[in-house]
């Protein structure tokens, strides 16, 4: 493996290729390849990397690499969903859009409800 580095760095030198491209090259390819050695799945990636998952992510975003569909925060909306969210047909609630709380009704009657009492 030495060997092959060596003929790389050199044929990257001779190429005229800078250091700061030369290093961005190698860490893209390498972080590349770990994704795909486990499947997009950016956490075990990460421990196979010695980095957080978090650090991984912006790395990944940062060189340009498109990491397959990272989990959602939030339930996305209809117009968000991608094929690859397993999430789609999952969601436990039938949710409103973000943003529109006030329209979620509820199912408690409220003839019987007493008010509470407050002690001062």
């Amino acid at each position: 493996m030495s060997a092959e580095l060596d003929a790389l760095i050199n044929q990257m030198h001779k190429g005229g290729i800078l250091y700061t491209e030369a290093v961005r090259e190698f860490r893209k390819a390498f972080i590349a390849m770990v994704l795909r050695e486990n499947n997009g799945n950016q956490s075990k990636a990460a421990r196979e990397l010695g980095m957080h998952r978090n650090t991984l992510s912006r790395t990944a975003s940062a060189l340009g690499l498109d990491c397959p569909c990272p989990a959602p925060r939030f339930p996305p909306l209809a117009s968000e969903r991608t094929p690859c969210d397993r999430r789609q047909e999952s969601l436990p609630l039938n949710l409103p859009e973000r943003g529109n709380i006030h329209k979620i009704s509820t199912d408690i009657p409220t003839e019987n409800l007493t008010p509470p009492i407050f002690w001062h």
